[in-house]
């Protein structure tokens, strides 16, 4: 939020009482992220104390919060508020043109599949299976073994949901009355509703329905609130948002290049 932007590399400048980022102009990109790294400094030196944070949070937002990025958000819009009255954020960017780490591993994932089929793919997701979660590509190779819409639905558990996790975290009558309820069907509804033949697009459509509206957004607008902060989302205009919907995957991503568009 504020001054952080997963926009394309800008500067950070005042605009009355509006905290922007301006495009670069031609030839000007070292001198504007040297001006991007002053403002940058500057707000971080105006952080809040944690302490003062953590009893501020529950007071902002409408649920518990679990997402120790909360602390962030209500930090850097504290911060931004000493500066501005409005502020423009990336919100919504990477989540719409594949800037997630997470986007690059479903089209990686998706090329495997045509290249090993399935006895291949099998057997890269036993020797997954068999490594540390700590190597790198491990849990990717794990997905290979399970069909497409569950591989992207999975990648929003990020291990929460698993049995061990359970056991741990339920009492037995919450464990009961949630035997039969899957945690990520709505994201597997939203995978088989998108009716397309690429992996990405329905990753990306997942998001736009699930952790873009459920989770980023109200912690950002939740943040703002507490910072009596007016918080503006350029990259969720309606006419980008269907910019980016009508948008071939193949421009969003490129090699290891996130939000190549």
């Amino acid at each position: 939020a504020g001054a952080h932007t997963d926009a394309p590399a800008g500067a950070l400048g005042h605009a009355g009482d509006t905290l922007c980022v301006r495009r670069p102009r031609t030839g000007a990109t070292a001198a504007t992220r040297s001006v991007a790294r002053g403002r940058a400094r500057e707000l971080e030196s105006a952080a809040v104390d944690g302490p003062v944070l953590a009893r501020r949070i529950p007071a902002v937002c409408d649920e518990p919060v679990g997402d120790p990025a909360a602390v962030d958000h209500l930090s850097m819009c504290l911060a931004t508020r000493r500066h501005a009255t409005t502020a423009l954020a990336g919100h919504g960017a990477a989540t719409l043109w594949a800037g997630l780490a997470r986007h690059r591993v479903e089209r990686m994932e998706a090329l495997a599949r045509v290249w090993l089929r399935w006895p291949l793919a099998s057997l890269g997701a036993e020797i997954g299976r068999s490594l540390p979660e700590s190597v790198k590509g491990a849990r990717a190779l794990t997905h290979l073994a399970m069909p497409p819409a569950d591989a992207c639905a999975v990648k929003h558990a990020y291990g929460l949901w698993d049995d061990d996790h359970r056991r741990t975290l339920y009492t037995r009558r919450f464990a009961w009355d949630v035997r039969g309820s899957h945690p990520l069907a709505r994201h597997l509804e939203l995978y088989d509703g998108r009716h397309t033949g690429n992996a990405l697009d329905r990753a990306l459509y997942v998001d736009a329905h699930t952790s873009l509206p459920d989770s980023i957004l109200p912690m950002a607008v939740a943040a703002a609130r507490g910072a009596d902060l007016d918080l503006q989302f350029p990259f969720l205009d309606v006419d980008v948002v269907e910019c980016a919907a009508v948008t071939p995957p193949m421009l969003k991503q490129r090699g290891p290049i996130g939000m190549y568009a």
